[in-house]
């Protein structure tokens, strides 16, 4: 992960997509060095690099022992030494990988996400969903509802206050030919194949000409339930087809209340596992709506 190195301590310390360095208490990268001002200097991720900005500090911001003036921004890149308020003190970035999905809560605590989903308080205990929808938005799920969000947005969730951090994306780029092992969601094809005694649901993902299995897991009879409505309404308009209730699920499958959002991350989570680009979309919520469904036609339901 994106990171800086203390060179006198030898401390390590994330980099948030826009991390903020100065004596401030509000300041990401606290110093306590007092040639730094209370709001020196900005590291924060552009789409495609890492980039430094002198914040009008008077004691300057040094990249590789160069003075920065006033405002100015500077790329970085691996290896590059950084100076705040003196050339002693001496910062190196030893990441400069992208900025991960995460959240931190108001104890210091820290979440990032899992399989392109991050899950507030932890996946155990899935309370909120964040990820990127296919227009690159960032998408909060809750429990009974789903928001567009920016970074920044707080949430409760495991009886703590969570910021998000999310990492700035780049326009969509136009879709390059796609290699043979490559798994779309939105090509993917689902094989539900489930035993005469329903005791067993097996997932058979098949594109292109291949497959691929995922083995019986409890969260996939949520699946072919939600497949299941979907195939009754197969008359109505695309977008109509099989909306379910959330409570309605929980009665009929017959689990507790608290394990219904790990069920749907499991989902998830196992088809990303699996190789699967937008995994996310295999459970689709109506926005204003406690309805959910299976995110897509393209599935059949076999017997063993």
């Amino acid at each position: 992960m994106p990171q800086l190195r203390d060179e006198r301590s030898q401390a390590h310390r994330r980099l948030l997509s826009e991390t903020t360095v100065g004596r401030s208490r509000s300041c990401v990268l606290r110093l306590e060095d007092p040639r730094a001002s209370s709001l020196h200097a900005v590291l924060a991720w552009n789409g495609s690099a890492w980039e430094l900005r002198d914040l009008g500090s008077r004691n300057g911001t040094f990249v590789n022992g160069r003075r920065l003036e006033s405002g100015e921004r500077e790329l970085l890149e691996s290896g590059v030494k950084l100076g705040f308020g003196g050339q002693d003190q001496v910062w190196t970035l030893v990441d400069d990988e992208p900025p991960v999905l995460g959240a931190r809560s108001s104890t210091g605590d820290w979440e990032e996400a899992q399989a392109e989903l991050l899950t507030l308080p932890n996946p155990e205990s899935p309370e909120v969903v964040v990820y990127a929808d296919e227009k690159g938005q960032w998408v909060l799920e809750k429990e009974y509802d789903s928001q567009i969000v920016e970074a920044g947005f707080q949430v409760q969730a495991g009886g703590k206050l969570w910021t998000l951090d999310l990492p700035q994306h780049l326009a969509p780029t136009a879709a390059a030919p796609k290699a043979s092992t490559t798994l779309s969601f939105s090509e993917l094809h689902i094989a539900f194949k489930v035993s005469s005694d329903e005791e067993n649901v097996l997932l058979e993902l098949q594109w292109q000409g291949h497959l691929r299995q995922i083995p019986h897991r409890a969260q996939n009879y949520l699946l072919l339930t939600l497949a299941r409505a979907r195939q009754e309404e197969a008359d109505r308009e695309p977008a109509e087809r099989g909306w379910c209730y959330r409570d309605d699920l929980i009665r009929g499958l017959r689990i507790p209340e608290n394990q219904f959002n790990v069920a749907i991350f499991r989902a998830r989570q196992h088809l990303s596992r699996a190789g699967v680009i937008g995994a996310k979309a295999v459970v689709e919520r109506r926005r204003g709506s406690t309805q959910l469904r299976l995110g897509t036609d393209r599935f059949d339901i076999v017997r063993l």
